[in-house]
């Protein structure tokens, strides 16, 4: 596999994904709507919302499960599915740590 601009823009397109994602998630789930109703409809809203904007550039998968869920169906090769995973662990960890960063600060 060689590693261009197109396979960068494919790691930003997770690691944003999975970063927005993550922030919304826990954004939501510490105000007065933090009932898990809101938490997954909100969930699932981004997720088709951030999908739609990205799978074109990455496929959209934004959780490593479902990447390594797409590398066992042999839809995704090995490199590509171990990068894609690292992107989007360090993007959760990344989106954790702003958002308590956040939360601190106000």
């Amino acid at each position: 596999m060689t590693f261009g601009k197109k396979e960068f823009a494919a790691l930003v397109a997770e690691f944003l994904g999975t970063g927005a994602l993550t922030l919304l998630i826990l954004s939501i789930k510490y105000t007065s709507l933090g009932v898990g109703f809101f938490v997954a409809a909100i969930a699932g809203i981004a997720v088709a919302t951030l999908s739609l904007a990205v799978a074109g550039v990455s496929g959209g998968y934004f959780n490593p499960a479902l990447t390594l869920a797409m590398w066992t169906a042999r839809k995704s090769d090995t490199v590509k599915g171990v990068l894609y995973i690292a992107a989007q662990l360090l993007a959760g960890f990344a989106a954790f740590h702003l958002f308590t960063y956040l939360i601190n600060n106000d």
